[in-house]
């Protein structure tokens, strides 16, 4: 049997009590899995495989045994693209007892692992390629200061950098720092506070792209989101319909947000709401009611609800929900 003819046969609720065996930190936060296993039953199979890839996902023992002596169930050849993965059949090891859901619940689980879908899990690729640019003049000076760090630490022989211009170690510097001398009190306090500034840095650069991201074509304005600059934390939630017919996409929504998703976790002084759809497929005043009926719960945290567009999602909608604290 293909994962495409398995994930046909059953629905999304039967795999749930499968997922909360595999992801012990899920919480009650189902939404993810939800969107990533309706993508799936949307998504149509493709066989042709990458030529390192294997025509099967392979459920079995893993090979190496953990210091406790306990033993991981892994999945093999699940981690391409969606597309592909779709297409291959399922072998289970003869000495595994387990149900077709869940078989189900751990493939989809070892899918997600970079990403709830195919979009997040390019941008999580991305985001390992080395950047040559900063994004902002925050990340830009972390990396002056970093580039001091790493030229007070290591001895010109030892250095080398990156086609990102990052410096590296090689292997003769990583031993050597094994046998180094303590630091003197000045170094170590120059050390620490250079620390403290390479923390602030980048947090500042973190909230200035997320500010920046918030107000890529949307209704918000830098003046209206700059108060994230001056927060501890910020936790960014994203949700997104995925459907066939328009008028399915606030319904489909609200269920991620009521029932898929738990919110108990939610702490602090401000959210923001962002909807976002294509130009050809805006928001009507009642989907927007809909969606603010449910925020209202909140109504304790200094709200901002606002609108934006994003041709990609052709009749879905997205939503973006940011608190601060």
């Amino acid at each position: 049997m293909t994962l495409k003819e398995l994930i046909m046969k059953y629905d999304f609720d039967s795999i749930m009590p499968g997922l909360e065996m595999r992801d012990d930190q899920i919480n009650g936060r189902f939404a993810g899995y939800k969107e990533a296993f309706d993508i799936l039953r949307l998504m149509e199979p493709d066989n042709e495989f990458h030529p390192e890839d294997t025509p099967h996902i392979e459920i079995r023992w893993q090979d190496s045994i953990l210091d406790d002596g306990e033993r991981w169930i892994d999945v093999y050849g699940a981690s391409r693209k969606w597309e592909n993965v779709l297409a291959k059949d399922i072998k289970v090891a003869n000495d595994l007892d387990l149900t077709e859901t869940e078989v189900l619940a751990r493939i989809l689980w070892e899918m997600t692992f970079y990403g709830f879908t195919p979009k997040q899990r390019e941008e999580v690729f991305a985001g390992w390629e080395p950047r040559k640019e900063p994004h902002n003049q925050y990340e830009k000076a972390l990396w002056a200061l970093q580039l001091r760090m790493y030229k007070n630490e290591v001895r010109k022989k030892d250095r080398w950098f990156d086609e990102s211009g990052k410096g590296c170690y090689n292997m003769d510097y990583m031993k050597s720092m094994f046998n180094k001398p303590c630091l003197n009190r000045a170094k170590r306090k120059r050390k620490y506070r250079q620390e403290l500034r390479e923390e602030h840095l980048e947090r500042m650069a973190k909230h200035d792209n997320l500010i920046q991201q918030l107000t890529k074509d949307s209704s918000l304005k830098r003046q209206n989101v700059d108060f994230l600059m001056n927060v501890e934390n910020v936790h960014k939630v994203n949700f997104q319909s995925h459907i066939v017919n328009r008028e399915e996409r606030i319904p489909y929504l609200i269920q991620l947000i009521t029932d898929y998703y738990n919110w108990d976790w939610v702490d602090g002084t401000d959210m923001i709401c962002l909807l976002r759809t294509s130009i050809t497929a805006p928001l009507t005043e009642q989907e927007k009611e809909r969606i603010s009926k449910f925020f209202s719960n909140f109504s304790h945290l200094g709200l901002h609800h606002a609108e934006g567009t994003d041709e990609e999602l052709g009749n879905d909608v997205s939503l973006t929900v940011i608190v601060a604290k």
